[in-house]
């Protein structure tokens, strides 16, 4: 296990055990995300029964501490707000919902990681070539106002 997966599982386990919510099973998988990686290093999977994080260690590798962290929590967010997943417009307002969710357990309790996640993220909205194909994250990240230009000024 990379020191990556272990940051992102502990920081997953540590939130889901001080929020006292039920455990989850954590599997490694091969996400297939698209070319930026968006889809590609976690993701959240819940059924009436049995909630799994799925995570990918190989695209894990390449990303940094803050967006590890950020990560975890927004799957965690996910987790907690259990929003239906269905058309893209729930799809949308999910993806919204988890990543507010990560951006504010970051703001309070991981700052320097906040500024890192939100410079990063102001960054990656600027190539237009990463959103070609997610139309959902981008539709989501667009109404986060952190990650806007107008937010770099």
């Amino acid at each position: 296990m990379t020191r990556n997966v272990r940051l992102f599982i502990n920081t997953f386990e540590q939130w889901r055990q001080y929020l006292v919510m039920a455990p989850v099973k954590y599997e490694e998988t091969d996400l297939q995300g698209d070319a930026a990686g968006i889809k590609d290093n976690a993701e959240m999977l819940t059924d009436k029964n049995v909630s799994v994080v799925q995570y990918n260690a190989k695209a894990m590798k390449k990303r940094i501490k803050a967006q590890i962290v950020g990560d975890a929590l927004h799957e965690l967010g996910h987790y907690i707000q259990r929003l239906p997943y269905k058309t893209n417009s729930e799809k949308v307002l999910s993806e919204y919902s988890a990543e507010r969710f990560a951006l504010s357990m970051l703001k309070t309790f991981y700052p320097e990681l906040y500024l890192e996640k939100i410079k990063q993220m102001q960054a990656q909205m600027k190539d237009t070539k990463i959103w070609e194909t997610d139309s959902i994250y981008k539709a989501a990240y667009e109404k986060i106002e952190e990650y806007s230009e107008r937010a770099a000024d």
